[in-house]
Formats: structure tokens, C-alpha cells, sequence
């Protein structure tokens, strides 16, 4: 009976493989099943009948379904049911439907890589012959179906990245199943991680990165013995990394990168024989490395510690790791000397130590690590020359080493043994001597920074020729000079120019007509502020079209503002402070081009100390994207103060001290609502302080003091909780003086030179009248005592004087004082952490002028304090550096 069975058997799968190879249509309820399935499957696909129409050409009745595309029958004994359905990268949109259960033997789904939306299917955990499911790289939205982890019993593959899923990761994991590969990684899943990934004892691979999950990472991570790779990065995860890892002796690659992981590494994870991958960078990890750190990691090839708070000295065993190729150190806390033993890596290709406290030279012995290719050691506090057998490295492409202590020289043949380098980086050390023509050689060059050293002589003449891919050239802050520009025309090769710093140094002679003619499309930054350059700004200035910053500060420009710079459509900042421009009285405002309101991503421009004369141009109250900073101090201007200063809605901070300005402060300043600084003394303005002051709720900084201001103190400026300093000395101003808010800090407010103020509720002493009989008659005096009474008049007004210049200097030390105190200093890379790369995440606002971020930042005062920022990204760049503290 038993053979006759097997007979009968063999016969049915000889006829079934039979119709399988002629193509012939088997039709039994199984497959028939399948159809319906794989048909329902297609229906779900809204672009079925355009886009995605040459793929479901063969999903036809005249074809069998395992002749589909992209349809694959391969069952032992069922060759004609559906094992995998296979459709990547296709373009595919609509959902997934749930009829998929229908193919019961399906062992694998792939629909990677297309535009699928809605939630995943529950009905998919019936399929419990599931080997493998990858949906990465759609829209799917919705949770994890538990039945995922619950009910597919072979599932060995479930990669879901790069999707919108949400909720928690579900906590239903059995003992024992078979999962090897769980990838969720890029979605917006919440919780926790679960305890009960533990369970899944044959998982390899772990991948939960780009997520918002927050919590400890588990403990019960230690028992999953097979884990191979265990990523974590880009969450909020806290506590520290538990010991219990070190479980896994077969790791291979750990990375806990960009998350809030405190304390200290295990000790256990120094022993996997078989890392390859260490990274823990941008957490709040502390403690020293051990002495042995790399004797117990043969295989270790990339090592990521940066941005935390590490210390002590660099382990020089570090580089006893012959596989070690990448080290990533920066920002932290390690002192010491760069150890010798760098020398035994000859497989080295990036050692990244910036921002750090190292000391010492560079050793020597780096001239081994042949394959070195990015030296980055900025910000630290280095000393010496640089070794001469760096400069023998002759596959290192970045050497950057800015901000040290760094001196001597740069070797004349720079350019013969560096011929890769593209990123040179040499700034704000004690570098002496000239720039060598050498460097010309280099045509690898992009960016130079030799800026803040005592670089001496001319810039090579034909620096642009040879250089032609140089993007930036910074060469500010040294001592450079000379009256030949001849550099300036070679630069004009430079056809990718980006940025060009010739700032603080001695350069002479005018600004010639060919900076106009630099790379009018790429240069966005201009800055030949403080050096001694004279006659007018190139008429033609107007033609570098792509600048968003230019810089002409102390200088000795004359003239006025070219009608050309109101072509700028992209200039976001402008500054000419401390020149000598001037006006003729002949012309309302020759001095700003009225094609300056086409300037619509400008958000600073100062003007200050110059010549300026004439009343305040009404134009400038037009360019209504000046949002950061507006400066019109320390010039001549005359007349009124325009009421269209109140068209400024979006500006943060005015200057318009010392000018001769008159009359009132308009009361249109008041819809100025932004307005967090207001500094209008040294003037002659009269009237009352305006109400429509009250309006600005935002304002931290006052100055209306050296005016004629008249009547009382506002009561209102009690009520100002933003207001940190307020100045109103030396003015008319007269009844009795606020008790609340400011008011109750001496130290934030002045008030001296208001004759007629007075305190604690007591009223004011009259003037005594003089009479005619204590006049003094001085012609009764004698020639003695005419000038006896003159030097005493001149000592009093010496003597105020005095007093007067150390008040002032006493307000300005407490001004100074009051915003060094009320602000932190951060970094842009500190704002990029903040906000997770400004992720859309994090947008909590948008605007005609830009985009508003809000983040969580780190900060060290006091040590590890997290506190909430918001960032506003204007079109222009990214303005920071200064939020206030809560």
C-alpha cells in the first residue's frame, strides 16, 4: 500500500513539474487561492495601470502565477504555490493588502524601495511559513503588528527601516524563535526597548537607529550570545551601557552614537576579540581609558569616542591595534602628549583629535603612518614645529591643525611632497615667515586657512592660477602687506571661490576692479575689513551676485555706498564700520542705493561709525528683512528719527546712539515687537519717554541716557520682566523713581543726571532762587583773582570729567558684565546636536524669513544641564551663538 502511495505520489509531481516547465496553467483550489491573493495584491496598486503597468503586464489568466513577475514557485512538494513575492525599487504605490494571506506557503515578501503608504497588514502573521519580510524604504505608517514577533515562527529577516511607523517596538518576543535580523531603524517608534528582545537567542543583527526611543538600553541585551551587531545610534537613551554586553564575545560591531548614555565603559567591553566597530561618540560618557585598551582588540578597525567627556592621557597602546584605521576623538577632555607609539599603525588613515587638551608636539613618529590620509588635531594646545616627516606623508589629503600653539614654518616644498592635499589648515597658531610659492603647487588644493598667524610679505602672485579648484582662502589676521592686488586678478581663475578672507592685516593702495570679477556665481563671503585701504568701493561690487556676507570695517573707503550692492538679492550681511564715507547735503541719500529694498534676505547691516550725514533715509525702514541687527550709530545723521521705523516687525536689535537726531521717539517703534535691544543715547532727543514702548515684551536692553528726555519714568518699565539693563542718566527726567521690577537691582540700572528724580517716596527739594545780592560781580575781582576763580572752574570741569569717563567705563564694565553673564556661548555643531541636523522632527515654526527649530541642548553650567532652545534658520545662514539661560 505504501508503494503503491509513493507511485501514485511521483506520478502527480512528474505531471505537475511537467506543466511547470511547458508554462501551462494549473488550476487547482490551491492555486487558485494564490491567484486571487496575488490579484487582490495588484488592485492595492493605485499606478497598476500607468507607471507600474509594464510590471503586471504578465499578471494575466493566460499565464500561470509562477510565471509572474516578479512571482517565484520553488516548493519541494508544492511546485505550484507561491513561495516568494519579489518587487523592489518599481516605483509601486497604494497599501499592501491583506489578502497576502492568502499564499500560504509565501517564505518570502521584498517590496523594498517603493511608495507604499498605510499600516502593515496584520493578517501577514498568519503566514507562518515566513522566512523573510522587507518592507524598507516606503511610507508605511501605523504600529508593529505583535503578530509579527509572535506568530511567524520561521521568520529569520524583518527589516522595516526607513518608513513612518510609530508606537512601541511590541513587547510579545518568544523564547526560541528564529529571527536573526531586526531592522527598524529611521521611523518614529517611541518607548523603550523592550526587555524581551533577550529572548530572540539566534538574533545576529539589531538595528534600531534614528528613532525616539528613550529609557535604559536592557541588561537582558546580554543574553542574546549570537548578537553579531547591536546598533542603537541616534536616539535618547540614558544610563549607562550595561556590563552585561560584554556577554557577547562575538560582537562585531556596537554603536550607541548620538544618545544621553552616561557613566563609564564597561571594563568587559575591551575584551571582543572580534570588534571591529567601537562608537559611543555624542553621549555623556566620563572616565579615562585603560592603560591596555588596545591589547584586547586585534580586530578593531574604527574607533568613535567624540564628543563626550572623556580624560586623562591618550593610552599610547591605543595604537597598538594593527587593524585600527579610523580614530575619532574630538571633543573631549584628554590631556597629555600625542603618544609615539602612532607610529606602529601603518594602516592609520584619520586620526581626529580637535578639541581636546593635548600638549606637546607632534611626534615624529607619524612620518610612519603611510596611509594616513586626514590629520585633524584643532583646538587643542600643541606645541612646536611640525615634524618634517608629516610633510613626507604623501597620501594626506587634510591637515588640519588649527588653534594650537603650533609654530616655525612652512617648508618651501610643501607642494612637491603633499600632492593630494586639498584641506590645509593652519590658523591661529604663531606660524611665522612668508607663503611659500610652493603652496601653488599643490593643485589640489580647495580650502586654505592660514588666517590668525604672523605670516609677513605679499600673497603669491599667481596663488589663483595654479590653485584653480580653491574654494576658500583665509589668510586674515596676520601681517601680511602690500599695494600689489596682482593676487586678486590670478584669484579670478578661481572659479569655484566660496569664501576669501584678507582681513587684519596691512594690505594698502585702493581695492582694485578685479575683486568684482571673482567668482560672480560661488563667492558668498567677502571679508578686507581692517586693513588700511583707501579710495572708493568698486563701482561694480554689485556683480558678485552669489555674496551673503561682505565685510569693508576699518578702512579708509571714502565716498558713498555703490548704487550696485542693491543687486545683492542674496547679501544677508553687510558691515562697513569705521571708514569715512560721507554725504553731500545736496542729495537726500546717495550714501544706500534705493534698490536696497530688493534686498530681501538681508538681516544685518551697520553703518556705524562713519560720516554719514543728511536725515536717517526712510529706505532703510523698507529692507523689513533686517531681523538681527540694524546699526546707524556714531555718525552724523540729523532730524527726526522716521515714524517707518516701525515697519522693522521682525528686527532684534537697533543702534542709533550718538548721531544729532531730534525731537520724539516715534511712537510706530512700538509695533517693533521683536525688539530685544534699543540703543538710542547720544542724541538730542526731547519729548517723553513713549508709551508704545510698553509693546516691546521682549526687550532685555535699554540705553536712552545723554538725551534731553523730559517727564516722568514710565511706570510700565516695572512691569518689563524681559528687561536686563536700562539706562536713562543724564537726561531731564523728573518725579519719583520706580521701586518694582528693574527698579529693585541697582546693579541693572542708571539714572544719575536727572536733576530733578528722586527716591523713597520723598518729595523733591526746591531749586533755591538766587538773588540779586549773591551775585558775584567778577569785574570788582582782581587779575588775581579772576584767574584764581578760572583755575578752579577748570579743575571742577577737569575733575567731572574724570568722574564722568570712570562712570561710564563702571556702566560699561556692568553692561558687559550683565551679557556675559546672561548668555552662553554654543557652536554650530552644538546646535546641530541640539536639534538632530535640524531635523523636521523638530520644526515648531515657519516664516516669510526662515524656519524655527526647537532642541535640547548640553551644557556644562552647572555640569551636564539640559535645557530647551529654539533656533531660527533665516534664508540668509543660520544665526547663533548666544541663548538665554532659563
Amino acid at each position: 500500500m505504501r508503494l503503491l502511495l509513493s507511485i501514485q505520489l511521483l506520478l502527480i509531481l512528474g505531471d505537475f513539474t511537467a506543466a511547470k516547465s511547458s508554462g501551462e496553467v494549473v488550476s487547482t483550489p490551491s492555486t487558485t487561492v494564490d491567484r486571487i491573493g496575488l490579484l487582490s495584491f495588484k488592485s492595492y496598486i493605485t499606478n497598476a495601470k500607468n507607471k507600474a503597468a509594464y510590471i503586471f503586464t504578465s499578471w494575466n489568466d493566460s499565464t500561470g502565477t509562477c510565471n509572474w513577475f516578479g512571482v517565484h514557485c520553488d516548493a519541494p512538494l508544492h511546485p505550484h504555490r507561491v513561495t516568494s513575492l519579489v518587487l523592489p525599487s518599481l516605483n509601486l504605490t497604494g497599501t499592501i493588502s491583506p489578502h497576502l494571506s492568502n499564499l500560504s506557503f509565501l517564505r518570502e515578501i521584498n517590496l523594498e524601495d517603493n511608495n507604499l503608504h498605510g499600516d502593515i497588514p496584520s493578517e501577514i502573521a498568519s503566514l507562518r511559513r515566513l522566512r523573510r519580510l522587507n518592507l524598507d524604504l516606503n511610507f508605511l505608517e501605523g504600529e508593529i503588528p505583535g503578530g509579527l514577533f509572535t506568530d511567524l515562527p520561521e521568520l529569520q529577516l524583518l527589516k522595516l527601516s526607513r518608513n513612518q511607523l510609530h508606537g512601541a517596538i511590541p513587547r510579545n518576543f518568544t523564547q526560541g524563535g528564529k529571527l536573526q535580523r531586526l531592522i527598524l531603524w529611521d521611523n518614529y517608534l517611541t518607548g523603550s526597548i523592550p526587555s524581551e528582545l533577550g529572548l530572540l537567542q539566534n538574533l545576529q543583527v539589531l538595528d534600531l537607529v534614528k528613532n525616539n526611543l528613550t529609557g535604559e538600553i536592557p541588561s537582558s541585551i546580554g543574553n542574546i550570545t549570537t548578537l553579531l551587531q547591536l546598533f542603537l545610534k541616534s536616539n535618547n537613551l540614558v544610563g549607562g551601557i550595561p556590563s552585561e554586553i560584554g556577554v557577547c564575545t562575538d560582537l562585531q560591531i556596537l554603536d550607541l552614537t548620538f544618545n544621553r548614555l552616561s557613566g563609564q565603559i564597561p571594563p568587559s567591553i575591551f575584551n571582543f576579540s572580534s570588534l571591529s566597530d567601537f562608537a559611543v561618540g555624542s553621549n555623556l560618557l566620563t572616565g579615562k581609558l585603560p592603560s591596555d585598551f588596545g591589547r584586547n582588540l586585534p580586530q578593531l578597525a574604527r574607533l568613535y569616542l567624540y564628543s563626550n567627556n572623556f580624560s586623562g592621557p591618550i593610552p599610547p597602546s591605543l595604537f597598538d591595534m594593527p587593524k585600527l584605521a579610523r580614530v575619532m576623538l574630538i571633543k573631549n577632555q584628554f590631556t597629555g602628549e600625542i603618544p609615539p607609539s602612532i607610529g606602529n599603525i601603518t594602516s592609520l588613515v584619520s586620526l581626529l583629535a580637535s578639541d581636546n587638551n593635548l600638549v606637546g608636539g607632534i611626534p615624529s613618529q607619524i612620518g610612519a603612518c603611510t596611509n594616513l590620509q586626514n590629520l585633524e588635531l584643532m583646538f587643542n594646545q600643541l606645541s612646536g614645529k611640525i615634524p618634517t616627516s608629516l610633510f613626507n606623508l604623501s597620501s594626506l589629503s587634510i591637515l588640519s591643525i588649527g588653534s594650537n600653539q603650533m609654530t616655525g614654518t612652512i617648508p618651501s616644498n610643501i607642494g612637491k611632497n603633499l600632492p593630494k592635499l586639498n584641506y590645509l589648515s593652519l590658523n591661529d597658531n604663531k606660524f611665522s615667515g612668508q607663503i611659500p610659492l610652493a603652496l601653488t603647487n599643490v593643485s589640489e588644493l580647495k580650502a586654505v586657512y592660514l588666517q590668525g598667524n604672523n605670516f609677513i610679505g605679499s600673497v603669491p602672485s599667481n596663488i589663483g592660477s595654479l590653485i584653480p579648484n580653491l574654494t576658500f582662502l583665509g589668510i586674515g589676521n596676520n601681517l601680511l602687506s602690500t599695494d600689489d592686488w596682482s593676487f586678486i586678478d590670478s584669484l579670478t581663475n578661481c572659479l569655484y571661490l566660496r569664501t576669501l578672507d584678507l582681513s587684519n592685516n596691512n594690505f594698502t593702495g585702493f581695492l582694485p576692479d578685479s575683486i568684482t570679477k571673482l567668482s560672480t556665481e560661488k563667492l558668498t563671503w567677502l571679508n578686507v575689513g581692517s586693513n588700511k585701504i583707501m579710495g572708493e568701493i568698486p563701482m561694480m561690487i554689485g556683480e558678485l551676485s552669489s555674496l551673503s556676507r561682505l565685510v569693508l570695517d576699518n578702512n579708509l573707503f571714502t565716498g558713498s555706498i555703490p548704487e550696485s550692492i542693491g543687486r545683492l538679492r542674496n547679501l544677508g550681511f553687510f558691515s562697513i564700520i569705521n571708514n569715512k564715507l560721507t554725504v553731500g547735503m545736496n542729495s537726500p541719500e546717495p550714501y544706500l542705493p534705493t534698490s536696497s529694498r530688493a534686498m530681501d534676505k538681508l538681516t544685518v547691516l551697520d553703518l556705524s561709525h562713519n560720516n554719514l550725514t543728511g536725515v536717517v533715509p526712510k529706505v532703510l525702514f523698507k529692507i523689513q528683512t533686517i531681523s538681527i541687527f540694524l546699526n546707524i550709530s556714531h555718525n552724523n545723521f540729523v532730524g527726526i528719527l522716521p515714524k517707518e521705523t516701525g515697519n522693522m516687525i521682525n528686527l532684534v536689535s537697533f543702534d542709533a546712539s550718538y548721531n544729532k537726531l531730534r525731537e520724539g521717539i516715534p511712537e510706530s517703534i512700538g509695533r517693533c515687537v521683536l525688539l530685544q535691544s534699543l540703543m538710542l543715547q547720544g542724541n538730542d532727543f526731547t519729548r517723553s519717554i513713549p508709551e508704545s514702548l510698553q509693546n516691546l515684551k521682549g526687550l532685555n536692553h535699554l540705553d536712552l541716557s545723554e538725551n534731553r528726555f523730559s517727564g516722568q519714568i514710565p511706570s510700565y518699565l516695572e512691569d518689563m520682566i524681559s528687561l536686563g539693563y536700562l539706562n536713562l542718566s543724564y537726561n531731564n527726567l523728573e518725579g519719583e523713581v520706580p521701586t518694582q521690577g528693574i527698579f529693585n537691582n541697582t546693579d541693572l540700572f542708571y539714572i544719575q543726571g536727572n536733576e530733578k528724580l528722586f527716591k523713597n517716596h520723598n518729595r523733591p527739594r526746591p531749586r533755591q532762587n538766587i538773588s540779586k545780592r549773591n551775585i558775584i560781580i567778577i569785574s570788582s575781582f582782581s587779575v588775581v583773582g579772576v584767574m584764581c576763580f578760572t583755575g578752579i572752574v577748570l579743575l571742577l570741569l577737569v575733575y567731572n570729567k574724570c568722574k564722568k569717563d570712570a562712570r561710564t567705563k563702571n556702566m560699561e564694565a556692568r553692561k558687559n558684565s550683565w551679557r556675559e553673564n546672561r548668555f552662553i556661548k554654543i557652536s554650530h555643531d552644538d546646535i546641530q546636536k541640539a536639534t538632530e541636523d535640524f531635523s523636521p522632527v523638530n520644526l515648531i515654526g515657519r516664516g516669510g524669513f526662515g524656519n524655527v527649530y526647537k532642541g535640547k541642548l548640553t551644557t556644562n553650567d552647572p555640569p551636564n544641564t539640559i535645557i530647551d532652545i529654539a533656533v531660527k534658520v533665516t534664508h540668509s545662514y543660520i544665526y547663533y551663538g548666544m541663548i538665554a539661560k532659563r
